[in-house]
């Protein structure tokens, strides 16, 4: 009996060592598999992302602060012209004084901006100091290009002049073989220019709504941004094609420089696209939600890095 006993527990111990999984058990390990796959790859993704997103503010910073510097310099040569003429015509003004109806105030307003559309262009047709490339030059990289000049190469006004090294390797690319250098965000895609992004706050041209891309776009938009910083009275309000010449009047503006994201959507017409006004930063209808992980340098403002 003891002989018997004895058998059937090896019997069952070897029974019991040899059971396999069942498959209950295989599913529940490949879900705890997948879950922490899951979890990685997101973190990942964030972690890719966040550094990407780092790495752009911080090409769009330098850029900004090179821009700001060559700005106020503009601003201070406009001061220095109007001191010199004293109660005269200043020299900015003067082949704006026909249009203006000998009126030196609109006069000083038109020549400023002809003056600062010259020498902050976003598109070659409006620089005298470079030709648009020919070959393979797209209209996506146009901007990128041609700030990139500006800031390295173009008129200073009597600021530091930008060295070429400002810029890393990484930060400047000739993605469309037209041997002209652009400004790319960290996935390798031009930056956009926008001089006076007015449409951003008049997507339609009339009355603001700040709700279609302004408050994507830019932080710290003023309460009072029905005016125009370079003509706080208004004197352009009469002009009817000045929109077409310029912006839209009566609007705030501040220089725009913009990434598309990880999205790589930009959401706005392009800088050279005149006729949809997207050398004014017109929203494109529709693609409010392309806007949402754009990186300006507006936008990076008090709390940007």
């Amino acid at each position: 009996m003891k002989r018997v006993s004895h058998d059937i527990k090896s019997y069952s111990y070897s029974k019991l060592s040899r059971r396999g999984f069942t498959l209950i058990e295989i599913m529940v390990v490949i879900g705890i598999i997948a879950f922490l796959m899951t979890i990685a790859i997101t973190t990942y993704g964030f972690v890719f992302t966040t550094t990407k997103e780092k790495a752009t503010k911080a090409t769009i910073k330098i850029a900004t602060e090179l821009l700001n510097q060559r700005r106020d310099a503009f601003h201070r040569d406009i001061i220095n012209q109007d001191r010199k003429a004293g109660k005269g015509t200043p020299e900015y003004a003067i082949n704006f004084m026909g249009q203006a109806g000998n009126d030196i105030e609109l006069a000083k307003v038109l020549g400023k901006k002809d003056l600062f559309r010259r020498h902050f262009p976003q598109r070659y047709s409006e620089s005298s100091e470079i030709s648009s490339p020919g070959g393979t030059h797209v209209a996506a990289t146009e901007s990128a290009e041609v700030l990139y000049y500006m800031l390295t190469e173009g008129v200073t006004f009597g600021a530091n002049t930008a060295d070429k090294d400002a810029f890393k390797s990484d930060q400047i690319k000739d993605t469309d073989g037209d041997g002209r250098m652009e400004l790319v965000d960290a996935w390798g895609h031009p930056l956009r220019f926008y001089r006076w992004p007015t449409r951003l706050l008049r997507p339609g041209g009339g009355s603001i709504d700040l709700t279609q891309g302004a408050k994507l776009l830019m932080r710290a938009i003023p309460a009072d941004n029905t005016k125009d910083p370079d003509d706080p009275v208004g004197l352009t309000s009469g002009l009817s094609n000045f929109e077409s010449s310029y912006h839209t009047p009566d609007t705030y503006h501040a220089p725009l420089i913009v990434s598309g994201g990880a999205d790589e959507e930009l959401g706005l017409y392009e800088p050279n696209d005149i006729t949809n006004f997207g050398h004014l930063a017109q929203p494109i209808s529709g693609k409010r939600d392309a806007l949402t992980d754009n990186i300006t340098n507006l936008n990076m403002q008090g709390g940007g890095e």
